[in-house]
């Protein structure tokens, strides 16, 4: 699956993506459909990365205890 993350994805819009130094990206599978991370749901993450790096490969290979 291709994604791309640029500064509309910010959490906080005074915090662009593209001002930090480096990110974690993180992915979770949710079983319940809830967005908060419950036990169970699947996870992975990759980084830290510089924003704009391309190639990026995350696999979600971890459950939630």
């Amino acid at each position: 699956m291709d994604f791309a993350l640029d500064d509309g994805d910010a959490l906080m819009p005074a915090r662009p993506l593209s001002s930090a130094k480096s990110v974690q990206i993180e992915a979770r599978v949710s079983k319940s459909g809830d967005a908060k991370s419950m036990p169970g749901d699947l996870t992975g993450s990759a980084g830290p990365v510089k924003p704009g790096a391309k190639g990026l490969r995350l696999v979600i290979d971890k459950v939630v205890p």
